[in-house]
């Protein structure tokens, strides 16, 4: 839902552009959205429904869904110069692991 917030976001940007131009393709419309300087960014949010837990009463639906995932790397550092390479790095089986994982190891290396 997130995604398709975002690309709802971007649809409405364009639509001045693909009235004007009824007969263009999509490169068209992005190439003079671009050249008016009009934001081709966009994020969206999706909140979860019906979330919330009570601790007191130890009851509710804290999360709409669980995942289970692992991440492993293979890292060679240098010690005297502080290179690095990562020689291997893998995520099992996870949804949403891969992306925590490599912004975590992007963090490690160059903060």
């Amino acid at each position: 839902m997130a995604i398709y917030n975002a690309c709802e976001k971007l649809l409405k940007r364009l639509e001045p552009y693909q009235s004007s131009n009824p007969k263009g393709c999509w490169e068209d419309w992005v190439k003079a959205a671009y050249f008016d300087r009009v934001s081709l960014s966009a994020t969206g949010f999706y909140k979860t429904p019906d979330l919330g837990y009570d601790f007191e009463k130890n009851e509710g639906r804290p999360f709409h869904y669980f995942s289970y995932g692992v991440a492993c790397s293979e890292v060679e550092i240098d010690c005297l110069t502080g290179d690095h390479k990562v020689t291997l790095s893998n995520t099992k089986p996870g949804l949403h692991v891969f992306g925590g994982h490599s912004q975590k190891t992007h963090y490690v290396c160059y903060k």
